[in-house]
């Protein structure tokens, strides 16, 4: 369950920032703005705005991201297990090490996100826009990435076993581990 204190700084923020872009404000107003290590597990968040916002190392596990905008936002080491992030748009979003075990990333845009060291293990990203999204070191047993729109996508080192990847469009990409 969320922490109360969090998402009431949370509505602080987002009331300050109001309509405008979180990721324009500079980083001086950003840091104010930080909710680094934040716990919103459960939060309800659909098509709210966290562009360019810290939300290094929160705990956003079964949070509704459906359709958040959370473009450039810090996501590292982040959990979001279970989450739904249907339809949300992360791209250059930096998800490293971010726990995404089966999240529903469904028709979510994921444009040159990094995702390195991340766990999207039976994850559902079907229809997702990955590309030039970067995989690399990511596990993704089981990952459900059908029809997903993954050129230029950077998949060295992944783990990918048992990962259903068909009707995918995976021109470009990279699946090699470099030495």
């Amino acid at each position: 369950m969320a922490n109360p204190n969090h998402l009431s700084l949370l509505h602080r923020v987002l009331a300050q920032v109001g309509e405008s872009d979180p990721s324009e404000l500079g980083a001086d107003n950003r840091d104010k703005f930080s909710l680094v290590g934040a716990n919103l597990a459960g939060a309800d968040l659909r098509h709210v705005n966290l562009s360019g916002m810290s939300l290094m190392a929160a705990d956003l596990r079964h949070a509704n991201l459906q359709g958040a905008l959370l473009l450039g936002t810090n996501l590292i080491a982040a959990n979001l297990y279970q989450a739904n992030l249907r339809g949300a748009i992360l791209n250059r979003a930096r998800l490293n090490r971010a726990n995404l075990s089966d999240a529903d990333l469904r028709e979510a845009s994921l444009g040159e996100a990094i995702l390195v060291g991340a766990s999207v293990n039976g994850g559902v990203l079907i229809g997702a826009l990955l590309y030039r999204s970067n995989f690399s070191g990511a596990s993704c047993l089981g990952a459900h990435l059908t029809q997903c729109h993954a050129v230029e996508a950077n998949f060295s080192h992944a783990n990918l076993q048992g990962a259903d990847l068909r009707w995918s469009d995976l021109r470009q990409a990279d699946f090699l581990a470099h030495s």
